[in-house]
C-alpha cells in the first residue's frame, strides 16, 4: 500500500511539472549570426558599408563583435570591438570596450553600447558611446550562412 501511494504521488508530481513546463517554459529566440549594419551615422573611422555585427548565443547570454575597417589612404585596417550581453525576449543589449590602439582616436578607450530588437531576420537598434545622449540608429539583416559548397541556408 505504501509503495503504491508513493509511486502514484511521483507520477502525479511528474505530470504536474511536465504540464507546467510545456505551458510556461519557452526557449529564447535564435539570434546568432552575422548582420551587416546599415547606418549613415557611424563614426568616421569606420569605412561605409563595411561594418558587421556578429553574434554568438548561449541561451540568454550573447557574445559577439562589431567588426569594421578604417581607411587610411590606400590601407584598410580591421577594427574589432568584442561584445557581450543578454537577451530579453526579442530585445537585447551588448556592451564592449574599444581598444585605443586600433587607429581610431575619436573612439579610443570608449565603451560601446548596443540596444536592439529583432524582428524576423532583421535587427533594429541604436549604438551609443560612453553613455552619451546621442544614439546612432541602425538596421541589420541576417546574412545567410554559406556551406562548404557555397549554398546559402
Amino acid at each position: 500500500m505504501f509503495y503504491g501511494t508513493m509511486i502514484g504521488s511521483v507520477l502525479i508530481f511528474f505530470n504536474v511539472v511536465s504540464n507546467y513546463g510545456e505551458k510556461n517554459l519557452k526557449a529564447p529566440s535564435l539570434l546568432g549570426g552575422s548582420y551587416p549594419i546599415e547606418s549613415n551615422n557611424l563614426p568616421q573611422c569606420f569605412a561605409k558599408n563595411q561594418v558587421k555585427l556578429t553574434i554568438d548565443q548561449s541561451g540568454l547570454y550573447l557574445f559577439g563583435k562589431l567588426t569594421g575597417y578604417s581607411q587610411i589612404g590606400d590601407k584598410k585596417k580591421e577594427i574589432v570591438i568584442p561584445l557581450d550581453g543578454m537577451l530579453n525576449q526579442d530585445h537585447f543589449s551588448l556592451t564592449g570596450k574599444f581598444k585605443g590602439q586600433q587607429d581610431c582616436s575619436e573612439l579610443a578607450n570608449k565603451t560601446l553600447k548596443i540596444e536592439a530588437e529583432k524582428k524576423d531576420k532583421t535587427i533594429f537598434g541604436s549604438l551609443s558611446w560612453d553613455n552619451s545622449q546621442s544614439k546612432l540608429t541602425f538596421m541589420a539583416t541576417l546574412e545567410p550562412k554559406k556551406t562548404e559548397a557555397g549554398i546559402n541556408h
